[in-house]
């Protein structure tokens, strides 16, 4: 389990996309235009935007899963369900954008865990196999729960209306 880049063909809403994981830095190299949805922690270094990204969306929590007692010098912070939503509401709005041929990066520091767990929680509360993304990386089970509930809530929602 590496910092590779994985990609994972998928279908949102009907259409098809490609959720990229990788490290901030491979996805500051991308071509784009694309949707980027970076995480760091508040310790990190500021995060950079890549050039290419057309929408972004920017997370700031440890990678720690809950109900872990880690400190580093300070408590440290696991993903919250705001920030679940936000995922879940950045996802549907270029889902239903559909301008960037559906491609969605997910970068953490070493896209190991936090992009992993993201990329899982989507794909999972989505109906797509996010085995691959099991297989090659470590992702962290807290993005992963939190993100895959805020995106079925919003499924949900979409059928009610």
């Amino acid at each position: 389990m590496g910092t590779e880049l994985v990609a994972v063909d998928c279908t949102i809403l009907g259409e098809t996309h490609r959720i990229v994981v990788c490290p901030r830095v491979q996805a500051s190299r991308l071509e784009g235009p694309f949707d980027c949805i970076l995480m760091t922690g508040p310790d990190s270094d500021p995060i950079e935007v890549p050039a290419g990204a057309a929408r972004h969306l920017e997370l700031l929590f440890d990678d720690v899963e809950d109900g872990e007692r880690a400190s580093w010098g300070r408590p440290l912070e696991p993903m919250g369900k705001d920030q679940a939503r936000a995922v879940a509401d950045f996802v549907w709005d270029g889902a239903l954008a559909m301008d960037l041929a559906g491609l969605i990066v997910v970068a953490c520091d070493g896209g190991i865990s936090r992009s992993a767990g993201v990329a899982a929680g989507i794909l999972a509360a989505t109906g797509n196999d996010d085995s691959e993304i099991f297989r090659r990386k470590c992702p962290n089970s807290t993005c992963r729960r939190l993100v895959m509930g805020a995106v079925a809530e919003r499924l949900e929602d979409d059928r009610n209306l």
